[in-house]
């Protein structure tokens, strides 16, 4: 199973870079009504977009990683403590 999503994550990079490739066009970036970013290859806004929604997913999934790994931690204890008394 492993190396079938490994596959298709592969499959997944490979379609996103050839599209990336193809598309070489410059596009302006309208942030407010001022601030105008003039001429950034696609390129550049699809990587930026894909690395802000795994910042994104890290930051309001860490702490819950946290949480469940101290939880863990604790059980693990537990269990330890029970099978001694045993």
């Amino acid at each position: 199973m492993y190396y079938f999503s490994l596959f298709f994550k592969f499959i997944f990079f490979i379609i996103i870079l050839i599209f990336a490739l193809i598309n070489l066009d410059h596009v302006n970036i309208k942030l407010w009504h001022n601030l105008i970013i003039k001429d950034v290859p696609v390129i550049v806004v699809i990587c930026i977009s894909f690395f802000s929604g795994i910042l994104y997913h890290w930051l309001f999934t860490f702490p819950i990683l946290l949480k469940l790994k101290n939880q863990i931690f604790k059980l693990q204890k537990e269990l330890k403590n029970i099978s001694k008394n045993q």
